[in-house]
């Protein structure tokens, strides 16, 4: 006889703990041992239960240290001090192996010394004095020294490669800084953070770097990574100027997630260990003692997160499904777009596909972690509507002197297809769903009119049908395609910048509850349920302009995460838990076209499943 669980059921997870987005999500800091001497600037090797660090300074000038400390995991003991004492020194390789490069302490220094676990020797010295580099590999005999301050400049982009005899100079970094991380080998290297305060990163391939996904918190200058990472799993932790922070972050080869802070904020710390058990030890302000020990959950009560999965945790004897929060979501810094652009277009997929259109009409298309120049636009107008990625786009209407071209995207060449029944500029930006067979374009503006007017496309012809209920121009809209859509904000004739709400269902516009703040020309992204709306200016008072975003759930709007940077025509588009927003208008310099643009991500989170 078949059970009724075989027939009606499914079988749920029993699991001790929650799942988890990744191994490092689960980390966290506890205090571990203090050292014998504060300090910052100091260099490190090692692991968590057999770390070593040596140099540094103490009070951010002299004396410069040549001191030297192992940690068994518990408690720090001195060890033989450095042969020429430094701050802001190199670290590779073990407690019993390790190489200490470059430095400052009166003078940049080139020196290099191997500590083989009782005492230091002098090599032979790098190229080019330095101190403040990154430093990249796991073992003393295959290192790179990265960037740092030198004689010619004080952000340096040059790289040096040590093979265990000598130092060679190899390519350089694309962005020369200071005060940064390091993780990976000579084959597989990555460096983030630094100053010129940024939160840049580049991957090492053992020939070139690459730019790549920044990360979360800009201005990550003096930040410590742990040292034994590598290029796809490293963490970084600490750093910032003015303003010190507390933030840390895991790289999983492609993207950063925040992860749970320092117990201590602090930056030119040194950091020990790998992603799933570090050291963060000293640093300053003030100089300190203090050591953190970074431990992940251990691997067999790990469960990976899946979106919609259901389970029962034994722990809170509760059951539990894993679902995106989307009033969580953030924006992160990205890569600066190649070229400034405003009233445009813009429009994407997700936060790692995305397409651009640039003053000169060449698309900059974004594949989540760089820009590339893509095919060149047949009319090149501002305030068009389009929706899509950077393979499949559409873009109709535009123009002061409104036009009525659509054009469609392969990835290489724009083709123009058939026109609007009516021709207007002023239309909505955000996206439309990824089909550009299927979509809708509303709203707008003709001469000394502004639009109601709605027109569904079917992929090879536009219908008018029903109007909006408020005639609008510079809305954001959001939604699936032609079916199922969404218009908010804008500017409306009798109040200027609008508040109002309408969902469309494919045959008729609904008014509903209206964003908290009333604005236009931000940009929308997400569907009908999952929207969002950000930037914009609450004309006609400009500046500022709005750094918020909100997020509609299909019935009210939420206040969540905000933009860095307060801007208006800023174009962008994707889906409510990974979208794109960039260009537009900046406050400083007033008026100032933007290259900046953000990335926004929500994560998975895993809540209890209660009846009401």
């Amino acid at each position: 006889m078949s059970k009724y669980k075989e027939i009606k059921g499914f079988k749920v997870q029993t699991l001790a703990s929650d799942t988890a987005a990744s191994v490092a999500s689960t980390g966290t800091w506890a205090s571990g041992g203090s050292l014998n001497t504060k300090r910052m600037g100091a260099g490190g090797a090692g692991t968590q239960t057999a770390g070593t660090i040596f140099g540094g300074d103490a009070d951010g000038g002299s004396p410069r240290y040549g001191l030297h400390e192992n940690y068994n995991g518990s408690t720090w003991s001195e060890e033989t001090d450095l042969i020429q004492g430094a701050s802001y020194v190199g670290g590779v390789g073990t407690q019993t192996s390790a190489l200490k490069f470059g430095g400052y302490s009166s003078q940049r220094w080139n020196l290099t010394e191997l500590w083989n676990g009782s005492s230091w020797t002098e090599l032979n010295e790098q190229s080019t004095a330095r101190f403040g580099q990154a430093s990249v590999g796991q073992v003393s005999t295959a290192a790179l020294t990265v960037g740092g301050s030198s004689a010619s400049s004080a952000t340096s982009n040059v790289v040096e490669q040590w093979n265990g005899t000598s130092w060679t100079e190899v390519n350089e970094i694309n962005n020369g800084r200071s005060y940064f991380g390091g993780s990976g080998t000579t084959a597989a290297g990555l460096v983030f953070g630094g100053t010129p305060e940024s939160g840049y990163t580049e991957l090492w391939n053992g020939n070139s770097w690459t730019n790549v996904t920044a990360m979360n918190t800009d201005e990550r200058y003096g930040v410590a990574s742990a040292t034994s990472g590598t290029s796809t799993d490293a963490l970084g932790f600490g750093g910032g100027y003015p303003t010190t922070t507390a933030n840390t972050e895991s790289w999983n080869g492609s993207t950063w997630t925040e992860q749970n802070n320092l117990g201590t904020t602090r930056r030119n710390l040194t950091g020990v260990g790998t992603s799933s058990a570090a050291l963060a030890v000293g640093g300053e302000p003030p100089i300190m003692t203090n050591t953190e020990e970074w431990t992940t959950t251990p691997a067999p009560t790990f469960t990976k997160q899946n979106l919609g999965q259901v389970y029962y945790n034994s722990g809170s004897n509760a059951f539990k499904v894993t679902q995106f929060v989307f009033p969580t979501g953030t924006w992160a810094s990205n890569a600066a777009m190649p070229t400034a652009t405003t009233e445009r277009w813009g429009t994407g997929n997700s936060n790692s596909d995305a397409i651009f259109m640039s003053p000169p009409g060449v698309s900059m298309e974004w594949n989540g972690s760089s820009w590339s120049n893509g095919g060149t636009q047949n009319n090149n107008w501002d305030s068009r509507s389009a929706w899509g990625g950077s393979s499949s786009a559409i873009v109709a209407g535009g123009g002061t002197a409104p036009r009525t071209y659509v054009e469609t995207y392969n990835g290489t060449a724009f083709t123009e297809v058939a026109v609007l029944n009516t021709g207007r500029g002023g239309l909505p930006a955000g996206s439309l769903g990824t089909s550009i067979d299927d979509g809708l374009v509303f709203g707008g503006a003709t001469p000394g009119n502004v639009e109601a007017e709605t027109e569904t496309w079917n992929g090879s012809s536009w219908t008018e049908v029903s109007d909006l209920n408020t005639a609008r121009r510079g809305s954001g809209n959001s939604g699936s395609g032609s079916t199922s859509a969404a218009c908010f904000g804008g500017n409306v004739p009798s109040t200027n910048s609008s508040a109002l709400t309408e969902t469309w269902n494919g045959s008729a516009w609904t008014e509903t509850t209206d964003l908290n703040t009333a604005r236009n020309a931000g940009s929308g992204f997400g569907g009908t349920t999952s929207a969002g709306y950000v930037g914009g200016s609450s004309y006609p008072s400009l500046p500022p302009y709005n750094v918020k975003t909100e997020f509609f759930n299909g019935s009210t709007w939420t206040e969540t995460g905000d933009l860095a940077n307060g801007r208006y025509h800023n174009k962008g588009g994707g889906a409510g838990n990974s979208a794109i927003t960039g260009g537009g208008y900046l406050a400083s310099p007033s008026g100032g076209q933007s290259t900046e643009n953000a990335v926004w991500t929500v994560d998975q989170s895993n809540k209890t499943i209660t009846v009401s």
